[in-house]
């Protein structure tokens, strides 16, 4: 599943975002907040979840169009309910 609007494009996880990932969990502001989620974040972590999540097909990155770069992830919880 791919949906794209005027700013951002949501899609499956992918390995070359592990970085973003890094970047975005690595921020003590948003990490806090996000209690199941190791402070700090290493690309292990990253790796390890983005293999997860491809398994699953349940969590998807939010993509910013202007840089390409992961800002978000959202996972479905029970798709099948």
């Amino acid at each position: 599943m791919r949906i794209v609007t005027k700013r951002l494009i949501l899609r499956p996880l992918a390995p070359k975002d592990a970085e973003d990932i890094v970047e975005n969990l690595n921020n003590i502001n948003v990490s806090r907040y996000l209690s199941i989620v190791p402070y700090p974040y290493n690309l292990k972590n990253a790796k390890d979840f983005i293999k997860i999540a491809r398994k699953s097909r349940n969590y998807f990155g939010i993509v910013l169009k202007s840089s390409g770069k992961i800002i978000g992830i959202i996972g479905l919880m029970n798709p099948d309910s």
